[in-house]
């Protein structure tokens, strides 16, 4: 899993311009220290039936819009390896680039919307490490390609997620249509805050989220004699 990242640096070293080569040193710490802590995630993730077969190269170059649909296309069949990945590796890549090419505000619907879906919360731990092996995937294109600029761009893009904390904690509470959920969509895009709902976090637990059969409550209430 790792060679792929370290593949990315031994690529990009020797062709960056001076001025990005202790960038790139910090970035090779930063990622290897970051590593080694979460090493036991990592297998977690395994264990846990999140590494499965994927894209593997899900940036903006490789969708489409058919016929009103996204599609996504030139997967990487020829190296199973780049992917069987852990699905929030995939989904990286895809916020990443809507980041770098101006549009946050996608990138935090996106990633808000697939993890109110999955509840998949517990990958977030991963998500700076897999921000930044991509962020070089992209640089690492870019160098080949020669084209500098974007080397330089795609670096910083890097470095800013592996220096990125939590900014602030927002919470909202009122009764039962109150208007909570309404009013805390506004503050996604411009905090790019990730949010979570109770109710829907309340379904999950009995097994009710995105099930279309639920029923009202008072349909499955026990009658009175």
């Amino acid at each position: 899993m790792r060679q792929p990242v370290l593949a990315n640096f031994a690529s990009l070293e020797p062709r960056v311009e001076p001025a990005l080569q202790p960038p790139l040193q910090r970035l090779r710490a930063w990622e290897e220290h970051a590593f080694a802590a979460l090493t036991p995630q990592f297998a977690g993730r395994l264990a846990g039936g999140r590494v499965r077969e994927c894209h593997g190269d899900l940036h903006l170059g490789n969708l489409v819009l058919h016929r009103g649909r996204i599609e996504a296309f030139d997967c990487l069949e020829f190296n199973p390896a780049l992917r069987w990945i852990d699905v929030i590796s995939d989904l990286a890549f895809l916020v990443m680039d809507l980041q770098q090419r101006g549009h946050p505000e996608f990138a935090t619907l996106l990633l808000n919307r697939w993890l109110e879906l999955s509840g998949d919360y517990a990958g977030l731990r991963l998500w700076c490490w897999y921000s930044v092996y991509r962020a070089l995937v992209r640089a690492k294109v870019a160098a080949l390609g020669d084209q500098p600029d974007a080397v330089r761009a795609y670096v910083d893009r890097a470095l800013a997620v592996s220096s990125a904390r939590p900014r602030v904690l927002l919470l909202c509470h009122g009764l039962s249509g109150s208007g909570k959920s309404h009013h805390s969509a506004g503050l996604l895009a411009p905090l790019g805050a990730i949010r979570l709902r109770s109710d829907v976090e309340r379904k999950r637990l009995f097994g009710l989220w995105g099930d279309a059969t639920e029923r009202p409550a008072a349909a499955t209430s026990t009658p009175r004699p």
